[in-house]
């Protein structure tokens, strides 16, 4: 079943959170089970928002490469997230979203 992931790393600012992000290259070889990813700076740190096949794989990728590579990074927080069954996923305007997305591919 998808779940909705949301995240908050309070300490990670967004330059921590971009060579995290280039350091796993998950933007050109996403994560088996990743549906959506969005990430914003908040007073706090970052909020990530993502959808997943399932919980278990977002646990996997989070032990396995999210938390080592944020340590080799040399960030010492870690992310608080709460998972929440999906019970709609809805893009109206697909093409605009890839579009969009595309924007910020590195």
């Amino acid at each position: 079943m998808a779940v909705l992931i949301v995240m908050d790393w309070a300490g990670n600012t967004k330059a921590n959170y971009d060579e995290i992000v280039a350091r796993m290259g998950v933007q050109g070889a996403p994560a088996e089970g990743i549906f959506l990813h969005v990430a914003a700076p908040t007073p706090a740190g970052m909020r990530i928002v993502e959808v997943w096949e399932d919980l278990e794989g977002f646990e996997i990728f989070v032990r396995e490469q999210l938390l080592p590579t944020a340590k080799a990074a040399g960030v010492t927080t870690q992310p608080e997230y709460t998972a929440t069954a999906v019970v709609n996923f809805f893009t109206p305007t697909l093409d605009r979203l890839q579009k969009l997305a595309g924007s910020f591919a590195a």
